[in-house]
């Protein structure tokens, strides 16, 4: 499987080894006394990179 046609493929040993890195990271990534306090709950979660100036004080519609 290739991602793009300017990249060679990855090896088995490479696949290998990211599965084993991910995991060995399993029980970092879920878990804790906040994991799934939404749950049951509306709620929508806007994640920004990286929020650039012309979008900051921007309005639409008369709406920010």
């Amino acid at each position: 499987m290739r991602s793009t046609w300017l990249r060679r493929p990855a090896t088995a040993a490479q696949i290998d080894e990211a599965l084993a890195w991910l995991r060995e990271r399993a029980p970092l990534r879920a878990g804790g006394p906040d994991f799934a306090a939404a749950r049951g709950a509306n709620l929508i979660v806007v994640q920004v990179e990286s929020l650039q100036d012309f979008a900051v004080d921007f309005t639409v519609g008369g709406q920010e």
